[in-house]
């Protein structure tokens, strides 16, 4: 993959906050948005409302878990974390 295409399909899977407050609003039974936000307990006290809590380091062992009928959108504290998966996930 070149440079061009993989910035292409980095722009292509990010999905912004707003982004999702609009298609949850649209289609609520689509998305289900899994927070995987490490830090401090302090930094964890402020709760995303309806996201499954999964910490980025344990989310391959939780796959299973994970419905395959919903797009799948993840959220991390860095700006290039907000992705959208509308494709299942196989590793």
């Amino acid at each position: 993959m070149s440079k061009i295409e993989y910035f292409k399909s980095r722009i292509e899977s990010t999905f912004s906050p707003m982004d999702y407050l609009q298609a949850k609003k649209v289609n609520p039974d689509n998305y289900i948005l899994i927070d995987v936000r490490n830090g401090s307990a302090d930094l964890k006290k402020e709760k995303i409302k309806g996201a499954l809590e999964i910490p980025q380091s344990e989310l391959l062992n939780h796959l299973s878990e994970l419905p395959k009928d919903k797009e799948i959108i993840v959220y991390c504290w860095d700006v290039w974390c907000n992705t959208h998966l509308n494709q299942p996930l196989f590793f």
